[in-house]
């Protein structure tokens, strides 16, 4: 990212465009990890309850109850 100024004016509608394509890929790149972390906890804390399921139904049969 460079320190010099990204900003112009579209001269026809006269909004200020941040031209910084560099800073703006960085970003894209922060939030896509970002995203990706979120969706492998959400994974692990289903796999997690998953477990607990499997480890509550273990026990149940290990102590003769029957499920079914």
């Amino acid at each position: 990212m460079s320190t010099a100024t990204t900003f112009v004016r579209d001269p026809n509608t006269g909004i200020v465009i941040n031209t910084d394509n560099a800073g703006y890929n960085h970003i894209l790149a922060i939030r896509k990890k970002n995203n990706e972390s979120r969706e492998l906890c959400n994974k692990l804390q289903s796999l997690e309850g998953e477990l607990t399921e499997i480890k509550t139904l273990l026990q149940a049969v290990m102590n003769g109850k029957n499920y079914g």
